[in-house]
């Protein structure tokens, strides 16, 4: 088990022949991490980098941005992940805020690394060991930025200690080590997705398997991929299981004997879709609670003897955990090594999420349960958790507040029982504009995972009396006025496929004339696999109908939907 980096380094040195990531296109050993770990310390020289200098990276070949992470790390340098997705202006906002001595960038012009590592750092001469500098607990190991506006990006500083006593927690009670297979999907400059994968493989010894971004139809193959690869434990959000249980053609994929279970991590399970996935796949899971100022978790639920009771989001283990003010019920707060000291740049929001005796306040409202289990209430603050992205309204306001005709934004989470939480966007404009205009300017300013699932123009935001916009209030309007729904007339009239456009139109948050059903789903912007589920439970309501997983899988565009609503309803004939 690494304690520091020096044993990190260690892990990874021990089995060269060992796999240490899989996908779909490459396998690559322990071996070739420790070769690429080694020529990017070269390469750090060759930038006269210094320790503690910061080094942001934002690639999609996951290889290589493992492998640099990891080298900065262990030489002694502060990493910054990023998504490759990251719209330019939060990037150079980010590198602005960190002031990165090195950016290595897919976007950078010229990359400072051609080839992301398969060129520049082929050649055998060019490498050198990392440095293993002796470090103390308190060091600032990586910055992982959560959210915030480009003007104040917020970046969670996590120490050297964090990191390890996060680690040691997760390989002890899961059972990670040499031999341990890990599936997890979620994109690496999120905080699941980085912690429980390249860190806790090289940490432990474990391989890291990365099946690439789920979609609905191609869950097939995806879920084929991971059964090949005989895995042994899944990292997965509520709603990748919601859509596994929903789409998964067989229940087999989890069948080999070895298999741990499944941690459901990045949102709160319910206890009906944790029940559920347990009994269609045979398999265990578990509910880990945390967030990215708790590394990745802090509390855990399900059948281990330290854990909290199922339905719950269970106990702490190695840290600990209160309710303010010694309440039945009230905010969450923690305390422990793996928690992270403060937010990068940022004295005031460090001060406000802590307590006066160093505890932080979570934001979470939570009851406790006679066995010491929590359980989840809602949130304290605006946060939307969608999908297992945690979205400040503020970034949305940003990205759209900058359209010209925009002059009022407002951002409310509605209840949903696919994503936990969606992000519905109230705009007021100045002039007509249409929605799809307003998701173009959207989605080129915003991450793909941090987008509102919907839009819509309203003529005013309710105001309280001290001038700011009463969400309560706007949440009310909204369902009254049942902008969420699609129009009766829309869905009682006309042919069927008059009605699938207009219920395409309401998912995709697009105008019906935009909207093709010649077009493959990739073509149609918001078409992604969390709207290709609301897509077909819609259509399921509207038409009465219940699709079988095959028809689920197999629409690939409108019209593949329209031929099978159609047979649907020659059959009620």
């Amino acid at each position: 088990m690494s304690k520091n980096i020096k044993d990190l380094w260690l892990t990874i040195c021990r089995a060269p022949r060992a796999q240490f990531l899989v996908n779909a296109n490459s396998r690559t050993t322990y071996g070739d991490l420790r070769r690429q770990i080694e020529r990017a310390c070269w390469f750090f020289d060759k930038h006269s980098l210094q320790r503690g200098d910061i080094v942001t990276i934002a690639l999609s070949d996951e290889l290589s941005a493992s492998a640099i992470f990891l080298a900065a790390l262990l030489d002694g340098l502060v990493p910054v992940m990023l998504s490759h997705e990251t719209p330019e202006q939060r990037r150079t906002a980010i590198v602005a805020s960190v002031d990165a001595r090195l950016i290595i960038d897919d976007h950078a012009q010229p990359t400072p690394l051609p080839g992301r590592l398969a060129g520049l750092l082929t050649r055998k001469t060019n490498a050198r060991v990392p440095r293993l500098p002796e470090l103390p607990l308190d060091q600032l190991a990586y910055i992982l930025f959560t959210s915030g506006t480009t003007a104040a990006p917020r970046g969670v500083e996590v120490t050297h200690g964090n990191i390890f006593a996060q680690l040691s927690t997760l390989i002890r009670l899961f059972s990670v080590g040499p031999g341990a297979r890990i599936v997890n999907a979620t994109p690496l400059a999120h905080t699941d997705g980085l912690v429980q994968g390249p860190l806790l493989a090289a940490a432990s010894g474990a391989t890291l398997v990365r099946p690439g971004q789920f979609k609905v139809n191609s869950l097939t193959p995806w879920l084929d991929f991971v059964r090949g690869e005989a895995v042994t434990h899944m990292i997965a959000s509520p709603t990748l299981l919601s859509i596994m249980l929903r789409g998964a053609q067989e229940n087999d994929y989890f069948s080999a004997s070895r298999f741990h279970g499944i941690l459901s991590t990045g949102g709160i399970i319910s206890i009906d879709l944790w029940e559920a996935v347990e009994k269609k796949f045979g398999v265990r899971v578990w509910n880990v609670y945390g967030m990215t100022e708790s590394v990745a978790d802090a509390l855990y639920a399900g059948d281990h003897a330290e854990m909290g009771a199922k339905g719950t989001i269970g106990r702490p283990i190695d840290c600990q955990a209160r309710i303010a003010g010694n309440s039945d019920e009230g905010e969450l707060e923690l305390f422990g090594d793996n928690i992270s000291p403060r937010y990068w740049k940022n004295p005031e929001l460090t001060q406000a999420t802590r307590t006066t005796d160093g505890w932080f306040r979570t934001g979470d409202i939570v009851r406790c349960t006679p066995d010491g289990s929590f359980v989840y209430i809602g949130r304290t603050s605006a946060v939307i958790n969608q999908g297992a992205v945690r979205i400040h309204p503020e970034e949305i306001a940003e990205a759209l507040i900058s359209h010209p005709a925009v002059i009022e934004v407002a951002t409310v989470g509605l209840p949903d029982p696919t994503f936990d939480e969606i992000a519905v966007t109230a705009i007021v404009v100045s002039k007509p504009v249409s929605v799809m205009q307003l998701v173009a300017h959207s989605n080129a300013r915003l991450e793909p995972l941090k987008r509102p699932k919907r839009i819509i123009v309203v003529d005013a935001l309710p105001h309280t009396e001290s001038g700011k916009v009463d969400l309560s209030a706007l949440r009310q309007i909204i369902s009254d006025a049942h902008l969420l729904n699609i129009s009766p007339d829309a869905t009682q009239n006309g042919s069927i496929e008059d009605q699938i456009l207009a219920i395409a139109s309401h998912v995709f948050g697009a105008s019906s004339d935009t909207l093709s059903f010649e077009l493959l789903a990739d073509a149609i912007p918001g078409w992604d696999s969390f709207n290709h589920l609301r897509l077909i439970l819609e259509v399921e309501e509207v038409f009465r109908i219940s699709l079988s997983t095959k028809e689920i899988v197999s629409i690939s565009s409108l019209k593949v939907l329209s031929e099978i609503v159609n047979r649907h309803r020659n059959k009620k004939k």
